[in-house]
């Protein structure tokens, strides 16, 4: 079969292409704004509160914490619009860039002395101390972004920053928590159960269930240890993978033509960069159609429309999201897409918590669900894991 065709001759389940995500969208990367945002670590590698804290210490701790986190967030806000637009250029320059990136270490040097001056109960201490080592760190990350001689090597050291960035806000969480001060951290609305009839459990344990396995070197979809692996592996390409032609379940015509459907999947993402992954809906391929619901591991999402290999975006961008959890930790991720009208609602969800809603008031004609796996601005690679697909729809038989 011909790579870059729309469609795949003589593919069961799996199909894909690249389209230019519209930058206007995308929000700041998470070693801006999101960075001073504690978020929970994931399944991976909670700390739990410490319960001998005193009750009377522990509030004056929460009290000067809250007050150092709110100042740190309000003075990266400008910084951190300015670096995304300075990142959005067609030819970015690199002093720009560099110049945001020094004003961003001082705003983090500033929470740094801050941070020492907090007194916190004895129970707490080590994770105090954890959160600054890792935010002496990511100073360091910054500083080693702000030295580089050319784009290429600035792209590098940022990815590199992003890993420190992450690694703060697991030790922010942790000190937050333990401090009891859940109301410092953006709790999404939880999720509704599913509703509708199960069309499609698939696990990906058989590698004969019916999903296409491709390679070059631009992506490669494959089977691997019971999962199912959609890599993007060129800059600015996207990679879809739906249910339309899946022979697995002996129900094509009811997978490839879903109008209210609910998706889930477990996901993770195997590298640490600002490549998106999710899932999509009234997908079909060869007209150029899905809607996406797409998260990064840094607390980024959107969604979005493709029609006819045309992009827009429906929702983001917006604050990110603390339910979305880093790198290499696993993410359940779920996608409600339903008929209103002439429109189609569209609701993406993280690890039990609402995301993001969008509504499209000119719907698609309904189609598959699927998964996704993008690389923005140019950047690249993406590498995911899905496994544990389950599809419900409420459409009458």
């Amino acid at each position: 079969m011909g790579p870059l065709k729309p469609t795949i001759e003589g593919a069961h389940s799996l199909m894909f292409l690249m389209f230019g995500i519209a930058r206007r969208w995308l929000p700041v990367l998470a070693l801006l704004l999101f960075a001073c945002a504690g978020r929970p670590q994931g399944p991976v590698a909670r700390t739990a509160p410490s319960s001998g804290i005193d009750a009377v210490s522990s509030e004056t701790a929460a009290s000067q914490l809250r007050a150092a986190h709110q100042a740190h967030r309000s003075e990266l806000k400008p910084i951190s619009e300015r670096l995304d637009r300075d990142l959005d250029l067609a030819q970015p320059s690199l002093a720009v860039l560099q110049e945001d990136i020094r004003q961003r270490a001082g705003i983090e040097r500033a929470y740094q002395t801050g941070l020492r001056k907090i007194s916190v109960p004895t129970d707490a201490m080590p994770l105090l101390q954890d959160l600054l080592l890792k935010e002496a760190l990511l100073i360091e990350s910054l500083d080693e972004v702000g030295a580089v001689s050319t784009l290429s090597e600035f792209d590098e050291a940022f990815d590199r920053a992003l890993d420190r960035a992450d690694e703060r806000l697991l030790a922010e969480d942790s000190l937050f928590r333990a401090l009891r001060l859940p109301g410092l951290l953006t709790a999404g609305e939880p999720a509704p159960p599913a509703d509708g009839r199960v069309l499609l459990e698939e696990d990906f344990s058989d590698v004969a269930s019916g999903w296409d396995e491709v390679s070059d070197t631009r992506f490669s979809l494959k089977y691997t240890d019971g999962q199912y692996q959609v890599r993007s592996t060129e800059a600015g390409r996207t990679v879809l993978a739906d249910t339309r032609e899946n022979t697995s379940s002996g129900a094509e015509s009811r997978l490839a033509s879903l109008e209210n459907v609910t998706v889930e999947v477990d996901a993770v993402k195997e590298n640490n960069s600002t490549a998106r992954f999710g899932l999509i809906c009234y997908s079909n391929i060869t007209k150029g159609d899905a809607y996406l619901g797409l998260v990064d591991t840094h607390g980024g999402w959107s969604i979005g429309k493709l029609s006819q290999f045309s992009f827009a975006g429906l929702a983001g961008p917006a604050p990110p999201s603390d339910a979305i959890y880093p790198a290499r930790a696993l993410n359940h991720l779920r996608l409600d897409c339903r008929r209103d009208g002439a429109g189609v609602v569209v609701i993406l969800y993280a690890n039990g918590q609402r995301i993001g809603e969008a509504n499209d008031t000119k719907a698609l004609t309904p189609g598959a669900v699927g998964f996704a796996a993008a690389n923005f601005r140019g950047r690249c690679c993406s590498s995911v894991l899905f496994d544990d697909l389950l599809v419900r729809s409420t459409d009458d038989s």
